[in-house]
């Protein structure tokens, strides 16, 4: 997959919100708004800035537009930081998609006042995080030139490069100390841990009026508290009874959310991809989830084998990974990894190395369909109890 952030960092905007997820006011929060316009592969450093051309100005008034349309999107999820602060409880994942929604109307409604006149301004992109950034005091009038084109100038609010191998580094390690605060203190189920908006826009060279091509990528972390909530369903091949959210040490498990938007005149549906497991890194503008152990550590429906003599063999069902269809609201995929245990009570252990041959048949074969089944009947109910509901 290309790097998009291998090009330079032209504009970083810093804005700190003034509440914190969990507490109360303190002045300073844990997330910052950067907003980080890409130069195009034609930036001039010596062009005189007192003299922009006419497609410096065409790109900065697009900029300032969609920066404009991402600032008001962002009031449900100032909301969301709130919370904690006014005591008012709060659905995330409503306000996610609320989020997204309001992302898509507000950039697709000035996208269309964009006329296509210097088709060589394109692609521009444009990136926007919520992010954990702790503070540090920076002289920021006498460590850089006041007006420059150089664009690692700005890189002082920062202190780091945006795109290099240190801002994904640095960010990880910013997202993990939050994760481990906030899954310490956090009363709430569910909580952020941060937020990419990642907005292409390019040109359809095949169109007759050159029309633009944007497509918006949104990406949200989000921490799980652990615990567990009834879930009972039952064939004749499996009888479930509980969702279970894992505890990981110190951090807990995570939810990562990818919204895949595309913004041209004629749009494919709009997908929401959710993967469950534990955060690994922040990398090539992704929170990427490990793969080692995610059975262990991902949400799970738990349950036993309903047949005669299996009845103590007890059954997993871990998310991996589910695609929704945002347009008709169902799921469009489902990813699970099975597991097989033994239920001594109402615990289930799972033994990776166990293997039961007519089992493994079931799990693998009508089991699994059925179950995929199921679920996708629930949609976003299911969903909505794993980021919220918990005994």
């Amino acid at each position: 997959m290309k790097r998009f952030f291998s090009l330079s960092c032209l504009f970083v905007f810093i804005l700190s919100f003034n509440v914190t997820l969990a507490g109360s006011f303190t002045g300073q929060s844990d997330y910052r708004l950067l907003f980080i316009n890409h130069q195009s592969p034609e930036f001039n450093p010596n062009q005189d800035i007192l003299n922009p051309s006419e497609k410096e100005l065409a790109i900065e008034k697009i900029e300032e537009k969609l920066a404009g349309a991402t600032l008001k999107s962002l009031v449900p999820l100032v909301g969301t930081l709130t919370k904690s602060v006014t005591g008012t409880e709060t659905d995330l994942l409503s306000l996610v998609l609320t989020t997204a929604g309001s992302l898509k109307n507000s950039l697709a409604q000035e996208l269309s006042t964009i006329n296509v006149t210097e088709s060589d301004i394109f692609p521009l992109i444009q990136d926007a995080y919520v992010a954990p950034w702790p503070s540090q005091k920076r002289n920021l009038f006498y460590s850089a030139q006041k007006i420059s084109m150089n664009a690692g100038e700005l890189v002082n609010v920062l202190g780091i490069q945006p795109g290099s191998e240190k801002f994904d580094k640095t960010l990880t390690e910013n997202i993990k100390a939050l994760q481990s605060k906030l899954h310490q203190d956090s009363t709430d189920p569910t909580y952020l841990l941060g937020m990419r908006r990642f907005l292409w826009l390019s040109v359809d060279e095949d169109s007759e009026k050159k029309e633009l091509k944007p497509f918006l990528t949104l990406r949200v972390l989000l921490g799980l508290k652990p615990g567990s909530f009834p879930f009972s369903e039952e064939n004749d091949r499996v009888k479930l009874d509980r969702v279970t959210i894992p505890d990981i040490s110190s951090r807990g498990s995570s939810a990562s959310l990818t919204f895949e938007i595309d913004l041209s005149r004629k749009p494919v549906p709009p997908l929401l991809h959710v993967e469950f497991g534990d955060f690994e890194k922040f990398e090539d503008g992704d929170f990427v989830i490990r793969e080692r152990g995610r059975e262990k550590v991902a949400p799970r429906l738990e349950g036993t084998v309903n047949k005669p003599g299996l009845k103590h063999v007890a059954v997993n069902f871990s998310f991996r990974k589910m695609t929704f269809d945002l347009t008709t609201q169902r799921v469009s995929s489902l990813e699970t990894l099975v597991s097989p245990g033994i239920r001594v009570g109402t615990t289930n252990y799972v033994l990776g190395a166990l293997s039961v041959t007519s089992v493994n048949d079931e799990f693998k074969g009508e089991i699994n369909k059925t179950i995929e089944a199921e679920i996708k009947k629930s949609g976003n109910t299911l969903l909505n109890k794993i980021l919220g509901e918990r005994e």
